[in-house]
Order: C-alpha cells, then structure tokens, then sequence
C-alpha cells in the first residue's frame, strides 16, 4: 500500500505542476473580468466622444447659423423689393395703357 501511495503522490506532485504551468500560462495570456470592464468602459467613452459634440463643434454650428440666418434675411429682403418694383412696374404700365 505505501508504494501504491508514493506513486498516487508522485503522479498528484506531477499533475499540480502541470496546473501550475497552465495557470501561470492564464495569468499571462487572457483578461479578467476586470480587464474587460476597463476596456469596455474606454470603449464605452471613445463612442460618446465620437458620437457628441464638443463645445468647440457648437460654437461652429452657431456660426454657420448666424451667417446662414444674414444670408436668409439678404435673400428675403431683396426677393421682397424686387416683387415690389415688378409690381409697381405692373401697375404703373396698366395706369399707362388704361389711360
């Protein structure tokens, strides 16, 4: 029987050294629930970066929208006297041809 247990005991010493080197070979090579939480919260970030604006992408924006606002006003304003002067036109030529 002691031979019988020395031999479980050498292939025991064995086997733990094999789990060892694996474990070791773990360790090494995968991540941890904790490394993947990292990654996923820095992933998490870099699409909220992507995906928002920045103070700096506002402030653009409310540029563009002033100049496009000047422009609209420009166009309105000269849309508006320019169907006042055919208008005018119109009823001066009807004036003249009526009278």
């Amino acid at each position: 029987m002691d031979e019988n247990f020395i031999e479980r005991f050498v292939t025991l010493e064995a086997d733990v050294a094999h789990i060892k080197l694996d474990l070791g070979q773990i360790r090494a090579n995968y991540a941890t629930r904790q490394d993947l939480e990292v990654y996923a919260t820095k992933e998490d970030l870099a699409v909220i970066r992507s995906n928002y604006a920045t103070k700096e992408d506002v402030a653009k924006l409310e540029t563009q929208i002033a100049k496009l606002e000047s422009r609209l006003i420009t166009w309105f304003i000269s849309t508006a006297t320019a169907l006042a002067a055919v208008s005018i036109s119109a009823a001066i030529a009807t004036i003249h041809l009526a009278g």
